[in-house]
C-alpha cells in the first residue's frame, strides 16, 4: 500500500497548523497509569499525519492536540494529549 499526504509548510507566527478534516473523530481518555486514544478510520489517519508533520519540522518541538480536538470536535476531551518531538 502505498499512501501519499501533503505536509503543511511552517510559516513563523502563523503557529503549527494543524491537520484535520470533519470525517475525522479521535477521544482521550486519561486515567492514572494509561492513555486511550480512539478514532475512526480517518480520524487515526489524520493523526499520523500530524505525527509525520512535527517529526520532520525544526521549527517547532511539540503539539497540544487534545486543545485542537476540543476545538474542532466542540466538546471537552477527558485530560490532554502533548505530543512532543525528542
Amino acid at each position: 500500500m502505498k499512501i501519499t499526504i501533503d505536509i503543511p509548510e511552517y510559516i513563523k507566527g502563523d503557529g503549527v497548523e494543524y491537520i484535520w478534516n470533519e470525517k475525522g473523530e479521535l477521544s482521550i481518555k486519561c486515567e492514572d497509569n494509561y492513555a486511550l486514544i480512539s478514532g475512526n478510520t480517518e480520524g487515526l489517519k489524520l493523526l499520523g499525519e500530524q505525527l509525520i508533520y512535527l517529526s520532520t519540522s525544526d521549527k517547532f518541538s511539540h503539539v497540544h492536540f487534545d486543545e485542537v480536538l476540543a476545538e474542532i470536535q466542540g466538546g471537552k476531551i477527558n485530560g490532554e494529549l502533548i505530543i512532543e518531538k525528542l
